[in-house]
């Protein structure tokens, strides 16, 4: 789990930096460039987090995929088919040879999320109640006969483990058709800590170089043990990036795009030049040994 945190911080940190170098750059050059990330973890629900990450490339894929197809003016069911396709192909984009069934589980995860996504929202919340709730909780078990055969059968889980995983999958499932899709400061925070880590626990199909090794993962996230963090598993230092890295992260936008900005045009130019100093000793001491190339240079 510790692995999967600080992936989704790392991944985060790594493809909007180098898009922020970019657009920096052509900045200098005299281009200006669209921002490519906005905050995604601060999403609550998936389909805010797909116009938050790579938006790039997610508003090429709605003008030229899912709008040629029809988009949602063809009926609901034509609907759901464009926009599973379009999220498929959302995670296909990242294949890479080797990978095997990592990106079709981690396509179809994020395309099935979509599709409940936006059921969940134009879903009718009236009519009656003995109807309503039968229709919840029969969809509530549909999703968790699916995860637990899919955990037994495709990740090949333990019978255990899988009965584990579909309790799993109809609590959050329950959990999330309970909440109002909008409210107060609490409901929204309960909507960006599930969206969160939907995404982080999705990410182990981004992240296994291999298949072997993504169910091995899963095996290990429904292994429940007495101890919850191995001793010496992560430095002092290690702690802090994660720790510090993920609160940044949802500090709202001002603080850093008028405060801190504000604040840093402040600076003597003199000091200025020694932190851009300190800071290129450290990203030399940091790449010491090899280069290191941007993750998404996978892709």
């Amino acid at each position: 789990m510790l692995a999967l945190y600080a992936y989704t911080l790392q991944i985060y940190a790594d493809f909007s930096g180098y898009s922020d170098i970019a657009i920096g750059l052509g900045r200098m050059l005299g281009f200006k460039l669209p921002e490519n990330f906005d905050r995604p973890y601060q999403a609550t629900n998936l389909g805010e987090f797909w116009r938050r990450w790579h938006m790039t490339l997610s508003t090429w894929l709605r003008d030229y995929l899912f709008f040629p197809l029809g988009g949602s003016r063809l009926g609901p069911a034509r609907t759901y088919l464009n926009l599973w396709l379009t999220m498929f192909l959302v995670g296909m984009w990242h294949y890479t040879p080797g990978t095997s069934w990592n990106f079709v589980i981690y396509s179809n995860l994020h395309g099935l999320a979509m599709l409940y996504n936006r059921w969940n929202r134009v879903r009718r919340r009236d009519g009656p109640r003995g109807r309503r709730i039968a229709s919840l909780v029969a969809a509530a078990l549909a999703v968790g006969l699916a995860c637990g055969v899919a955990g037994e059968l495709v990740l090949d889980l333990e019978r255990s483990a899988a009965i584990v995983c579909a309790g799993l999958g109809v609590a959050f499932f329950a959990l999330v058709t309970w909440l109002p899709p909008s409210g107060g400061p609490l409901n929204t925070v309960a909507h960006v800590v599930l969206t969160y880590h939907f995404t982080v626990l999705s990410r182990v199909f981004f992240r296994a170089p291999d298949f072997p090794t993504a169910k091995a993962m899963v095996a290990g996230l429904l292994r429940f043990d007495e101890q919850l963090v191995r001793p010496g598993l992560l430095t002092a230092w290690l702690w802090l990036a994660l720790v510090a890295g993920t609160l940044y992260h949802f500090t709202p936008r001002a603080w850093v795009e008028h405060t801190l900005w504000s604040w840093f045009r402040r600076i003597p130019g003199p000091v200025l030049g020694l932190m851009m100093g300190l800071l290129g000793l450290g990203l030399m001491k940091l790449m010491a040994g090899a280069p290191r190339t941007f993750i998404y240079f996978n892709f």
